[in-house]
């Protein structure tokens, strides 16, 4: 998997993994993927996309099919570049803020093996609200025990990690409506707090009553291992 460390001018930081499905925008405006606190960034700095198959950073954003370039530039290990692929440890700098990609060697070379096996010996069909219900719902708390208090901090530390990630939803919902970008976002916060391997996100379509079926169409497939993500929608 593809991932961005990210250290803000605020000295904020964060990580964030990339799709190959979905566009990572970069900037001061709320409704990017990667927001940064730093005066030096534009509103929309940069852009990620996939370009099989590597990673390539934009220097700005895309505006009527044409390329919409920052203020302050996107430097790529100190060169100033407009467009770049990404190799590993490539360091990324956006006004004051620096972004380091990682992506393992054996990663992106990694042979991709098919079988006839179904996905998965278990399926599971739940409601969002069920899936963040059971991720912060609080247990009882164990014997204090110093084995205890350390699972109970990394049980609150993930629950922190994932209303983090809402938050940063909640701004996107605030300011755009971009169906990929949201269901990017829930399947990531999924992945986080459940050991799934893979996570279709399902619209309704139908009223629900007993009387009427509903349809259920994908909208969204993420898989934690990126090069099966391809198989996975074509089986679904």
């Amino acid at each position: 998997m593809a991932q961005l460390k990210i250290t803000d001018a605020s000295g904020r930081q964060w990580q964030y993994n990339l799709t190959p499905q979905v566009s990572c925008t970069i900037g001061r405006a709320p409704d990017n993927c990667i927001v940064l606190d730093d005066p030096r960034a534009s509103r929309h700095h940069a852009h990620i996309r996939f370009d099989d198959p590597a990673y390539t950073i934009v220097d700005g954003v895309v505006i009527g099919g044409q390329v919409k370039r920052s203020a302050n530039k996107v430097f790529v290990n100190g060169e100033a570049q407009y467009e770049h692929p990404l190799k590993n440890g490539d360091r990324i700098t956006i006004g004051s803020s620096a972004i380091s990609f990682e992506q393992k060697q054996e990663e992106r070379e990694a042979n991709v093996r098919y079988d006839d096996r179904p996905l998965g010996h278990t399926q599971l069909l739940i409601s969002a609200n069920d899936v963040m219900t059971t991720v912060l719902r609080t247990s009882k708390p164990p014997t204090a025990t110093p084995e205890t208090r350390d699972k109970e901090l990394e049980s609150l530390q993930r629950k922190a990690n994932i209303l983090a990630e809402l938050y940063e939803m909640s701004k996107t919902l605030g300011s755009v409506f971009d169906l990929n970008a949201i269901f990017a976002k829930a399947t990531d916060i999924i992945f986080r707090s459940t050991p799934a391997d893979r996570v279709v996100a399902l619209l309704a379509d139908g009223k629900g009553s007993d009387d009427e079926e509903v349809e259920l169409t994908p909208v969204a497939v993420r898989a934690r291992d990126e090069k099966l993500e391809a198989h996975a929608k074509k089986l679904t």
